[in-house]
Formats: C-alpha cells, sequence, structure tokens
C-alpha cells in the first residue's frame, strides 16, 4: 500500500493545501471503514479539503452505485476486493481487487456488485479547477 509519507505529499502537491488546512497523516485499515448499515452500499470519507477527496467504498452483493458524474472532478479507484461490473459512458467494465481505474471528470458511471462477496475499494476524487458539486446524480443536462 501507499505510505503515509507518499499520501502526505500527494496531499500537498495535488491537493493545494496552504498549512493552516494541512491535514494530519491519517493511516486507515479496511477492517476499520467498513460500516455496517441498513443499506448495502457506503461510502466513508477519509480526507475533504477544498480541491481533493478521498472515500472508502463498500458494497454488499448485488448492491448498487446509482448512475452518477463527477462535472468537476477526475476520479481515481483502487480496487481492495471484490468484483465490480462498473458501467462508465455506458460501456461495461469488469473491475476486480489490485485494478485502478482512472475516471475522467463528466464521465456517466454507475455499478453493480455482481459478485458473491463483498466489494471494497478506495476512491480519489482530484478537482480540476473548476467550481463546482463533487457528485450530480444522473446524467449532465445536454
Amino acid at each position: 500500500m501507499f505510505s503515509p509519507i507518499i499520501i502526505s505529499v500527494f496531499l500537498f502537491l495535488f491537493g493545494q493545501i496552504n498549512e493552516e488546512q494541512k491535514p494530519h497523516v491519517k493511516v486507515y485499515h479496511k477492517s476499520d471503514l467498513i460500516q455496517k448499515h441498513d443499506t448495502p452500499f457506503t461510502s466513508t470519507r477519509m480526507v475533504d479539503t477544498e480541491h481533493l477527496v478521498s472515500i472508502f467504498i463498500h458494497l454488499e452483493p448485488e448492491a448498487e452505485i446509482p448512475e452518477h458524474h463527477h462535472p468537476v472532478y477526475h476520479e481515481n479507484i483502487v480496487a481492495l476486493s471484490g468484483e465490480l461490473s462498473l458501467w462508465l459512458n455506458d460501456e461495461k467494465h469488469t473491475i476486480r481487487a489490485g485494478d485502478i481505474v482512472f475516471v475522467p471528470a463528466g464521465t456517466i458511471m454507475r455499478g453493480v456488485n455482481e459478485g458473491d462477496s463483498d466489494f471494497t475499494a478506495a476512491a480519489t476524487f482530484a478537482n480540476i479547477g473548476k467550481e463546482g458539486p463533487l457528485m450530480v446524480m444522473g446524467r449532465p443536462e445536454e
């Protein structure tokens, strides 16, 4: 996995964090982030700054990520366990533990855990230098 030093440097350089905003180093283990709720899909924010957001994603079997897009954020997904059917601009991809997926801002996406085991991933969102929300449900308005 990534060392805390690499994560801190990445956050400082790409998150454009000034000294007042600079978060402290955090080390997570996925077992600490899996939250059992009434819903089969959860996401837990690990880092949340003006230019960078990092979340942990957990989907139980048959759970779905509804169709959405990130208008002003690129997304980088690192699959940690399980398997996910992921549609990117209506093209189906199967991502498995160990896969890394780059999703450009504006890409329409949705996912379904069609497997028999939980799917977990870490996702990082980097702002493209424009103002706007992290996520918008559905497709962009034409």
